[in-house]
């Protein structure tokens, strides 16, 4: 068995390295690949540290990218990266586009979707969203999560899961 998308909470995973490369292991996963959000830093960690020790099997370099297309948001998988290139890349793009703006962008697109879904959502300025912290998708799920009556205007899977909703 394979994974070839896994986060860590170098993004918004919810699991140290450590902690996923245990998981891995204890499923029985072949071929893993840590893809977090705009960032390669856990494989800094990897180089740190006794892999094996952890997992025996195989891990594909790789990572999520953001994008963003007018108002559609879309996160571009890449596999068989060079993290070195990566994270030097990101360095790059966030001393022009901080942590802060690109959070704040998605924050506000994400919000006018879910405005003209119809779904109830309190006023953007009463949110508690602190972009150079916290993820916007997280912020978003969370506030509609708070209105009841948003349940019956999305699916139920989308209403369980934040990963569906943050796919959908």
């Amino acid at each position: 068995m394979i994974d070839l998308h896994l986060h860590t909470t170098y993004s918004d995973g919810a699991d140290s390295l450590i902690e996923v490369l245990k998981k891995a292991e204890q499923l029985k996963l072949e071929y893993i690949s840590i893809t977090d959000h705009d960032t390669c830093a856990g494989y800094n960690e990897l180089e740190k540290i006794d892999v094996k020790k952890y997992y025996t099997g195989k891990i594909i370099p790789g990572v999520e990218i953001k994008c963003a297309y007018g108002i559609r948001l879309i996160e571009v998988l890449g596999y068989k990266v060079n993290p070195h290139i990566i994270n030097k890349y990101m360095d790059e793009f966030h001393k022009t586009h901080s942590k802060e703006i690109v959070q704040q962008k998605y924050f506000d697109i994400l919000y006018e979707r879910c405005t003209k879904m119809g779904l109830v959502l309190n006023k953007k300025e009463n949110i508690d969203f602190h972009p150079e912290r916290d993820w916007a998708s997280v912020t978003i799920y969370n506030e509609i999560k708070s209105h009841e009556q948003n349940k019956d205007k999305v699916p139920e899977d989308f209403w369980n899961e934040f990963n569906v909703f943050s796919k959908k």
